[in-house]
């Protein structure tokens, strides 16, 4: 049986259930996104002396969270964390993937040539 893997960064390794849960939930995990920003500047400028204020998408965007996870219990996620890697060590895993694409093929081809 052959295994479909989600790339975390190429969507067009996501199937279509997926992109239209995410897409039906965009505005909310923006808005989550955004206003968790916003409460995490307004404490840091605060001298950190005040409490956190209520993120009022918090209850929705956890509630999304919990009916997402049925979801991505059924498929395989590939990512990597290689921040900490040389542009060397990088070139050879990211060439290497099945679906190299987009960002990734360009920053490798980018770094082959320098």
């Amino acid at each position: 049986m052959a295994v479909n893997l989600i790339d975390v960064w190429n969507v067009e390794t996501f199937d279509e259930d997926l992109i239209a849960t995410l897409r039906a939930n965009s505005e909310l995990v923006r808005n989550y996104i955004v206003t968790d920003r916003e409460i995490f500047l307004e404490r840091e400028a605060s001298g950190l002396r005040v409490p956190y204020r209520t993120n009022p998408h918090a209850e929705s965007y956890g509630r999304f969270l919990e009916d997402l996870d049925p979801l991505m219990k059924t498929r395989t996620i590939r990512a990597c964390h290689y921040t900490r890697l040389t542009d060397t060590e990088v070139i050879p895993s990211m060439s290497g993937w099945p679906g190299n694409s987009g960002a990734r093929s360009r920053r490798a081809t980018k770094l082959a040539g320098s």
